[in-house]
């Protein structure tokens, strides 16, 4: 660990984790408390949208000021060639396919309680409203999280220590902030991945994208293009395993991912201008 300042440690970042994740509670016991004599559910997703906003706004004007960010300069544009953007939609793909799988067999491992699961149905299935858990997890989650975790946390981090270590800790704390085992591997590194995305490109576009992406592509296939898969998009009582073609095409997603990116780093960039295939985000 080599440390270049020592303005934004490991322990700040915690902290300030920790904040966000308490600030969350708090509001979201306020909210109870006020919505006790309603008929609106604590778990329809647009009430988890309001309490999710005020606390992001909260934390984020009281970080910015304090350790002095600017969130409009991680907005920036990017070039990118045709062969990284394939990369990330393979890559993103790939993960999402695999990491519920995995979670499949965690969920297995450690069965939801039946209040858990209608919460998470609720939230995150559409019982309530599917526009809201639209909003939520495939528009919402991807800007505010990226902008915490990748525009905050991990510039933050970069301060005071090297990429790898930046990198890391932050997918621990993207990770541990979710409060959910059954997503925390997945967690991990899709969040390594992400923040490697951001070193890459030093902006918040592409993160957002990709976060976006593997939040949405279950759904993307389920009401776009009418293809349902058990295990992956299909609403069940039980916990169902994904066909293995399905788990075999995730794992072929990965390999193809990664092999574009080695294509592309091994034609470099002035071979790739040459082509005349650079995109602009």
């Amino acid at each position: 660990m080599h440390k270049k300042t020592k303005d934004f440690s490991i322990i700040h970042s915690i902290c300030i984790v920790a904040l966000f994740i308490l600030l969350n509670i708090t509001i979201d016991i306020i909210v109870r408390i006020i919505l006790t004599q309603s008929t609106i559910d604590i778990s329809n997703p647009f009430i988890r949208i309001f309490i999710n906003i005020t606390s992001f706004i909260i934390i984020i004007n009281y970080v910015c000021r304090k350790d002095n960010f600017e969130i409009k300069n991680i907005f920036k544009k990017i070039n990118c060639n045709i062969f990284m953007i394939l990369s990330m939609l393979f890559i993103t793909i790939g993960m999402r396919i695999i990491f519920t799988e995995l979670s499949n067999y965690i969920e297995v491992a450690f069965p939801l309680d039946s209040e858990s699961y209608v919460y998470n149905k609720n939230v995150f299935g559409g019982n309530i409203s599917l526009l809201g858990s639209i909003v939520a997890t495939v528009f919402f989650a991807p800007i505010s999280e990226e902008i915490f975790f990748r525009g905050v946390i991990l510039r933050g981090l970069l301060r005071t220590y090297n990429k790898k270590t930046a990198v890391f800790v932050s997918a621990i704390l993207f990770a541990l902030f979710h409060l959910n085992i059954y997503v925390f591997i997945p967690a991990v590194i899709v969040g390594l991945f992400i923040g490697w995305t951001m070193i890459k490109f030093n902006s918040i576009i592409p993160c957002i994208l990709i976060h976006s992406l593997y939040n949405g592509f279950p759904r993307i296939l389920k009401y776009i293009f009418n293809i349902k898969i058990q295990g992956f998009n299909i609403d069940s009582q039980m916990v169902e395993f994904q066909p293995l073609w399905f788990n075999i095409l995730g794992v072929s997603c990965l390999i193809v991912g990664w092999l574009f990116i080695l294509f592309s780093n091994y034609n470099g960039t002035s071979n790739i201008h040459k082509l005349n295939d650079k995109f602009e985000f």
